[in-house]
């Protein structure tokens, strides 16, 4: 019941701060970048660059406000093996569901392929 519970408020809390999941673009790469950055993440501009050239419809966004607060990368290897990666959240959206949004999407187009 309690799990219920969590996931209702994560639900409710994306609709009222209105955060927008989409995909990612190239344009997205400098606030991935200022995300990752914040973590010390290693990841290079290039780095985002092949993962979005090489799963355009596999990457996504989680937006507020305008403003990019998480993202997460897919990618499948050898057409049988997928990957998701580059999961992260701006510390101030944590907590509310973004990140599990985020990955819920990428399993979902996983799956999908």
């Amino acid at each position: 019941m309690a799990a219920r519970g969590a996931a209702e408020a994560r639900s409710n809390y994306l609709a009222s701060t209105a955060v927008r999941l989409r995909n990612m673009g190239m344009r997205d790469i400098p606030d991935a970048m200022r995300l990752k950055d914040a973590e010390g993440w290693n990841q290079t501009p290039g780095d985002w660059q092949r993962l979005l050239a090489a799963s355009p419809q596999g990457c996504f966004a989680a937006e507020h406000g305008g403003r990019l607060v998480g993202t997460a990368t897919t990618i499948v290897y050898s057409g049988r093996v997928g990957w998701v990666g580059m999961v992260v959240v701006e510390p101030g959206h944590r907590g509310h569901g973004i990140g599990t949004a985020l990955l819920e999407r990428a399993v979902a187009h996983l799956d999908s392929l």
